[in-house]
């Protein structure tokens, strides 16, 4: 068979699909290639040239094609290896940009103390928010650490702990919609494995128990009975697993003075509770996520 038999036709279309192939191995990043396995790494310094073949031979146009097909095999090949470098290095990328942020100096950061608009309107923050700031130093000035103003009433301090960055804050809302004085919300944030699966743990409420009763909400249980009277868990029923007995026992610390709320979701934790400072409550809080943060996938 010659060139004039048929040949022309797929010469041309081995011809296209290797030089978009080869456009795609110039764009493969250098050091994907470098760090490829060996045997990806020959397959793609092994790409052919159009003047490698003969395209007035049948067998010579079949090498080609071959050749074509195999090359683009281990581009895919390289090009999935390439994505997930690029995801895990987003991934480094974004826990380091919020450590540094929990690092940085307040200016960075960009805290600020009640701006003067807000004090011609709300007046200066009541003395008894201003001692549970200070208290809050107190309590966490063994780690070098002092409160910040990030809004009006509104504190934050960040620290490090055995190696893991925590960001623990202070609010007192301008106005209470419940009867009695005003409650402090604290909120304690530290990075956990971004394979970490996200959920929710709420109060369970008397209502939950009803909705539960007529199997118009899912529950979730860990067979711990305290924590399941306690607790509710919104999330994918693998969630349970994280609930290890150090991490039980924490939340149920605090949960004896206020039932606390857990939010876990992109790489970060976040447990809040009502009450005032207290340094048994920070404990067990910090006790918490440590736990989470060692059990987690």
């Amino acid at each position: 068979m010659t060139y004039r038999d048929g040949l022309g036709p797929r010469w041309r279309r081995a011809c296209d699909e290797l030089a978009f192939a080869r456009e795609r191995l110039e764009r493969l990043p250098t050091r994907v290639r470098r760090r490829a396995p060996a045997g990806l790494r020959a397959r793609l310094d092994a790409a052919p040239e159009p003047g490698w073949f003969d395209p007035t031979a049948l067998a010579e146009v079949e090498r080609a094609e071959r050749a074509v097909a195999e090359l683009r095999a281990a581009l895919d090949e390289a090009e999935a290896l390439a994505a997930e470098a690029g995801a895990a290095e987003k991934a480094r990328d974004e826990r380091a940009a919020r450590d540094r942020a929990r690092r940085a100096p307040t200016a960075v950061r960009g805290v600020r103390p009640p701006q003067p608009f807000e004090l011609a309107l709300l007046g200066p923050p009541p003395d008894e928010f201003a001692e549970s700031a200070e208290e809050l130093g107190r309590l966490l000035a063994r780690y070098g650490a002092a409160p910040h103003w990030t809004a009006y009433q509104a504190v934050e301090v960040r620290f490090e702990r055995e190696g893991a960055s925590y960001a623990l804050g202070l609010r007192r809302p301008i106005s209470n919609v419940e009867p009695g004085p005003p409650v402090d919300t604290l909120s304690l944030s530290t990075d956990v494995p971004p394979t970490t699966p996200a959920f929710r743990l709420v109060p369970q409420t008397g209502f939950d128990d009803l909705l539960q009763s007529l199997r118009l909400q899912r529950r979730h249980r860990v067979g711990d009975e305290e924590f399941d009277v306690a607790f509710r868990i919104v999330g994918d029923a693998g969630c349970v697993r994280l609930f290890g007995p150090p991490v039980r026992a924490s939340l149920l610390a605090v949960a004896r003075v206020d039932v606390p709320s857990l939010e876990v979701g992109g790489g970060e934790a976040t447990l809040r509770w009502r009450a005032p400072p207290s340094g048994a409550l920070l404990e067990s809080a910090l006790r918490a996520l440590a736990a989470l943060r060692a059990g987690a996938p």
